[in-house]
This record gives structure tokens, C-alpha cells and sequence, in this order.
């Protein structure tokens, strides 16, 4: 299975104020979970600066409080790509994309172009506990509400 983790008000505060917040209950999820591996599914990291800063700052302090690896950082560009080429969408702007598809349609859309036929959970503040399935592709996505954790 492949975990993401989206980051404001899943395990830090904000991209400005970057205090942790939810750290226990996340990090216990995830070894209960056996998942050392971790994914970044987050709308902060806009762009090729984003996900330098999170590299650099972010990344050392979560993997370190979670006692995980982040294998990629991807940003919000990466995410409208896929979302386009799944649906053959034109976004006129990142923030067109994330308010229309928001989390939900966008994490379906990127682990369609990425992840297809695997399972893949989204941890994250702003989606409802859900399952969704893909029965031609096998794709399996779980959305897990961190405050439900």
C-alpha cells in the first residue's frame, strides 16, 4: 500500500507557521500500519520553491517526528498535469484546479496517472473517511480524515 500524507492541518499547523500538529496519532497510524515509506499529497507545495523549502525544512523534521522516509515531494503542478491527463482537462490556473477538483478528485486523478491498479490512503484533514474503487483498473483509494485517527 501506498501512504501520502498531506501536510497543513494533517501534521504541521501551516506552510508559514510549520509547528508540528497531530504527530502522535499520525505516527501511531502509521505503525500500526507497518509503513516506513510515506508519499506528500499537499496543495502547500505549489511549485519547484515549494518543494525545495519542504525538502530542506519540512521533510528532516517530519521524518524524524513520524519515523518515516518521504520517497517524493511533489507539487501542486504535478498534480494539475495528472488531473489533466486523466480527464484531459485545461486548467487556467493552480488555484481553478485545486478549488474545483479539490482533494479528493485530484489524489483519484494523480494515483490513476502514477499508481494505477494499487492501493494508495491519503491521510489528510480535508478529505471524508472514504473508500473508492476502481473494479476494471483495481485502484484502490482510501481517504482517512486525521481527525478520526
Amino acid at each position: 500500500m501506498n501512504v501520502f500524507l498531506d501536510l497543513e492541518g494533517t501534521v504541521i499547523t501551516s506552510w508559514g507557521e510549520g509547528l508540528l500538529t497531530n504527530i502522535t496519532k499520525v505516527r501511531d497510524a502509521l505503525q500500526a500500519r507497518d509503513t516506513k515509506n510515506v508519499r506528500l499529497f499537499s496543495f502547500a507545495v505549489q511549485n519547484p520553491v515549494d518543494q525545495s523549502k519542504f525538502r530542506t525544512h519540512f521533510k528532516p523534521l517530519l521524518e524524524k517526528a513520524l519515523d518515516v522516509v518521504f520517497l517524493d515531494s511533489p507539487s501542486v503542478v504535478d498534480f494539475q498535469q495528472a488531473d489533466s491527463a486523466v480527464g484531459g482537462f485545461h486548467w487556467d490556473s493552480q488555484w481553478e484546479f485545486i478549488r474545483v477538483r479539490g482533494k479528493v478528485d485530484g489524489f483519484r486523478s494523480w494515483c490513476k496517472v502514477n499508481f494505477p491498479g494499487q492501493h494508495n490512503l491519503l491521510i489528510d484533514d480535508a478529505v471524508p473517511n472514504a473508500t473508492w474503487r476502481d473494479a476494471d483498473s483495481g485502484l484502490v483509494l482510501d481517504y482517512v480524515n486525521v481527525d478520526s485517527l
